[in-house]
């Protein structure tokens, strides 16, 4: 099975007898997608060993989909989890998730023109600086000599992960001692343009964005560290004054707290 990311050309190729199978449904293939590729239209073909292509049918066998491929988006699953016979938490996460990737093509400025509607749910605009009140970070102790926070960052693909950036004024960097809840992380560098920073190694889900994880960095001396998470990064983002990055903060937020109420903590 291959599937494409029409809009990116990224593909996913895996063997049929790899692929997870889901008692009751049959067997399920995956493609990685971030919030503002929602619009992208992505499209499954199968292949036998030789690569010839072989016939995809719907389950009624009335449809074929050898000639196009399976084409789906993520933003159809979303308007039928919204609109679909689902419980209603389950919904909410298909309102919730829309109103992010809405304000994440906004903002990355990503496919705009596939937005047929480019406006959000009330519950949006009741997102404020207070309602993110909880979520400020909390540093504790000394910086070493020659270190500087510069700034959280959440990565928006489609694994969220949380990302401390840091700076150095004449001091060599992989000199200093850093750690996530208390195990020692190598610090990292960002390939764009050179920037440090410290992150965690594994994505968080939807459900888990309000966990709390400590940074921290020590030259044996002084330590300092920060506790955060990835709603703290919404927080930056709905206390600015740009409306982009402000929704992008509390579209976050909702679909964050729509995932809790339907999967749990």
């Amino acid at each position: 099975m291959t599937i494409t990311n029409g809009a990116t050309a990224e593909a996913v190729t895996l063997p049929v007898e790899e692929a997870d199978f889901v008692e009751g449904q049959g067997f399920r293939f995956s493609i990685p997608l971030a919030a503002k590729e929602a619009t992208d239209t992505i499209t499954a073909r199968l292949f036998d060993q030789w690569g010839n292509e072989l016939s995809i049918q719907n389950n009624g066998g009335d449809t074929d989909y050898t000639e196009t491929g399976v084409q789906y988006s993520l933003e159809n699953y979303l308007t039928w989890l919204e609109t679909g016979d689902v419980n209603e938490e389950e919904k909410a996460v298909g309102e919730a998730a829309k109103d992010y990737h809405t304000a994440a093509q906004i903002y990355f400025d990503y496919n705009t023109e596939n937005l047929e509607d480019q406006s959000f749910s009330s519950k949006v605009e009741e997102v404020t600086e207070e309602t993110m009140r909880e979520y400020v970070s909390v540093r504790d102790g000394d910086l070493p000599e020659g270190v500087s926070i510069r700034g959280i960052s959440a990565m928006l693909e489609s694994n969220n992960t949380l990302r401390l950036y840091l700076g150095f004024n004449d001091v060599d960097p992989y000199s200093f001692i850093y750690s996530i809840d208390g195990s020692k992380v190598d610090l990292k560098q960002r390939s764009t343009d050179g920037a440090y920073y410290l992150a965690l190694e594994s994505g968080v889900d939807p459900n888990h964005l309000q966990d709390e994880h400590i940074y921290s960095v020590s030259d044996g001396s002084y330590t300092y560290s920060i506790k955060a998470s990835v709603l703290t990064y919404a927080r930056s983002c709905v206390i600015t004054k740009n409306t982009k990055i402000s929704n992008l903060g509390k579209t976050l937020y909702l679909y964050n707290k729509a995932a809790v109420a339907a999967f749990g903590e």
